[in-house]
């Protein structure tokens, strides 16, 4: 296995800018649009047959997504034009460790020059090597793709659940049948307006937790903190030391009111309401419940520049609970299954940002048994 110095990421690829297309000028179809961010949208014609590699090339710079069908790089990208025998996966592989993010020679916008990345000096590697190299990591990155496939599934179908039982209180009866539909009894309820099974209630957010709020600023953060850092933004980061522990549900108080729920040690940001269940059986129904009066939260939320939640707010959506809690405990355990998956995902992420720089360097080496 060679370590020329003299060969470079331009001897073993080469990277091509992008095509401009506009929203406007897409028509739907099956082929992704892949810009800096990853797929963005879907259209009917493609430009680059599958498999292919591309980097972000404006705005979120050298961040590599591999594509295995027929797609369209958008100019904010770029492209492995050539790949000149190497095997695609395992360039995907080198380049998500080059920290291509480094390259900027944009000055308002980011910008990645590829001329810039085609002299980044790398390995000679054979190619048997390499696609031994891609198999341990696509196992990997495969493993951590269906994970995040079942929790998708599992989330639906909590959400399904929730509906069929505490929107239309079509929960499995005493002989199994749906309630409402069946026939079963219904009352009035003032609060909600509508009727309700008979033997249910309808409380509040805050007689079911208190409502706190983080106390730390963005600063918080580290790369390689051991403790999640919830913020209001869609991605969780890390930190260093926890402020709570527990079954949590996670309101952005502004930005996009996402609802996170989460159980184990971690930290929030001063905007997150940390909502912390006083009874655990109440803590699904507290997050699909949460999720439900996101839509009204962002038509009614309070602001003008920048538009937040209030604590109180946060403290009257209101809460169904049921005669019986084998219907909290299935969304509960649905939950935990949800929470499995991603504490699996993140030992997985942990071992392939282990793995993948000692292997593209050697100081791993895969064998290839028979």
């Amino acid at each position: 296995m060679s370590n020329n110095k003299d060969f470079t990421l331009g001897d073993m690829i080469t990277l091509q800018r992008g095509f401009d297309i506009t929203k406007s000028e897409q028509t739907r179809g099956i082929y992704p649009v892949v810009s800096s961010s990853g797929i963005t949208s879907y259209h009917s014609e493609y430009k680059v047959k599958g498999p292919g590699v591309v980097i972000g090339r404006k705005g979120t710079l050298g961040t590599a997504f591999y594509i295995e069908q027929d797609f369209w790089p958008h100019d904010t990208s770029l492209w492995v034009k050539e790949f000149n025998g190497n095997d695609p996966y395992y360039v995907y592989c080198l380049l998500r460790t080059l920290h291509l993010e480094k390259l900027d020679s944009g000055s308002a916008n980011p910008t990645l020059n590829r001329n810039y990345a085609h002299q980044i000096p790398t390995r000679k590697v054979p190619v048997d090597v390499q696609k031994n190299i891609s198999k341990v990591i696509r196992s990997i990155d495969n493993k951590h793709k269906i994970n995040t496939h079942i929790c998708a599934e599992l989330e639906a179908m909590a959400k399904t659940l929730y509906d069929y039982w505490f929107t239309q209180f079509d929960f499995p009866n005493a002989e199994g049948k749906p309630y409402r539909s069946s026939g079963g009894e219904m009352v009035w309820n003032d609060q909600l307006k509508r009727e309700i099974p008979k033997g249910w209630e309808v409380t509040t957010m805050a007689a079911l937790t208190t409502v706190l709020t983080g106390k730390e600023d963005a600063n918080f953060s580290t790369p390689n903190g051991k403790y999640k850092f919830f913020t209001c933004a869609q991605e969780t980061i890390l930190c260093d030391s926890p402020a709570f522990s527990g079954h949590a549900v996670l309101i952005a108080g502004n930005g996009d009111f996402n609802v996170k729920h989460y159980t184990g040690d971690f930290n929030a940001y001063q905007r997150t309401y940390v909502l912390i269940p006083k009874e655990a059986k109440h803590y699904a129904v507290m997050y699909i419940a949460a999720q439900k009066r996101i839509q009204a939260f962002k038509q009614g939320s309070n602001g003008s520049i920048v538009k937040f939640i209030t604590k109180g707010d946060v403290e009257s959506i209101p809460i169904i609970l049921p005669d019986n809690d084998v219907y909290l405990d299935t969304l509960n355990r649905i939950l935990e299954k949800i929470e499995h998956c991603e504490r699996e995902n993140n030992e997985l992420t942990k071992l392939r940002d282990w793995l993948l720089p000692m292997l593209m360097n050697g100081q791993i080496v895969v064998v290839d048994r028979p």
